[in-house]
């Protein structure tokens, strides 16, 4: 384990506890860590967007498919409908 360095002579009380806050070998630890983490997030984030693009390119076609079955179900019931409309008439 490393010793933390000793604040330079001449320094006052506060002086000394800011260098000792500043020079803390576990501070650079804990800014790794939450580097770390963010990279994870961004990286977790980007993966989720780019998984959802693909899943809707995927469904996409299949709602195409349907729209136009749909589609073709009204044209034959607007085509029944006029029919009889125009036989009864």
């Amino acid at each position: 384990m490393r010793r933390r360095a000793a604040p330079p002579a001449g320094c006052g009380k506060q002086e000394a506890r800011f260098w000792k806050a500043s020079h803390d070998p576990r501070g650079g630890t804990l800014l790794a860590l939450a580097l770390g983490d963010l990279v994870f997030l961004l990286g977790g984030a980007l993966c989720a967007r780019y998984l959802r693009r693909e899943v809707a390119a995927n469904i996409d076609p299949k709602i195409q498919h349907i729209q136009l079955q749909l589609d073709n179900i009204q044209a034959e019931l607007n085509l029944a409908i006029t029919t009889r409309h125009h036989t009864r008439s």
